[in-house]
């Protein structure tokens, strides 16, 4: 490591969750030799030309793909996480729905500089927020427009087989389904940790 602009990278998100690395010195991309699938090919660096040997897709430690879409279903109700009507109105209140396909239920994984991540909804295009950062359980949570608080990130728990629980940072308590509801359109709340179902989330990747 020299600190050479030869050795300094961008990330370039792409449509589909995966990212371009482009060399600050060269302006070029990172890929993969004649976009070889063998074993032991060349890496190089060539011009941005859209195809999918320059693209590059990241796993943390958690097994979570930063950039990708996921659903997140609640384990206790075995409904998902919904963006309201596909709501992109500032406040709208998150819920619990059936699992149905709609954008309404993707959710992108953005990852913050202090290992946390934001949830953006792929339909409103709002982050899933604790209003004022508050540590208060039972607090009802909401989407709202990105703006870097700690409020919008969370920590995400691996508890094993693709399930995670999910704290947030501001406030410091799990994103919970109050009492274990399986009902269609129960709001979700903050509530201390607990190591019941209701805080648990199966993400599967869109």
């Amino acid at each position: 490591w020299t600190g050479g602009a030869n050795q300094q990278w961008s990330l370039r998100p792409e449509a589909d969750g995966a990212w371009l690395m482009v060399n600050r010195n060269s302006g070029l991309c990172v890929a993969v030799n004649n976009a070889s699938t063998a074993n032991f090919a060349q890496i190089t660096q060539w011009g941005d030309n859209g195809t999918p040997d320059h693209n590059w897709r990241f796993e943390d430690s958690d097994g979570l793909f930063p950039g990708n879409y996921y659903t997140l279903g609640n384990l206790a109700a075995g409904l998902n996480l919904d963006d309201p009507n596909s709501s992109s109105t500032a406040g709208t209140q998150i819920q619990l729905w059936y699992a149905n396909g709609a954008t309404a239920q993707n959710w992108l994984l953005c990852p913050q500089a202090n290992g946390s991540y934001s949830l953006t909804n792929q339909a409103g295009g709002l982050r899933v927020d604790d209003p004022y950062g508050s540590s208060q359980q039972g607090t009802l949570q909401q989407l709202w427009y990105a703006n870097n608080a700690t409020a919008q990130d969370w920590w995400f728990n691996a508890q094993g087989n693709g399930v995670y629980s999910l704290t947030n940072q501001s406030g410091g308590l799990n994103l919970d389904d109050p009492g274990g509801s399986n009902t269609a359109g129960t709001h979700l709340q903050l509530w201390p940790a607990n190591g019941s179902t209701a805080q648990d989330w199966n993400l599967i990747r869109r």
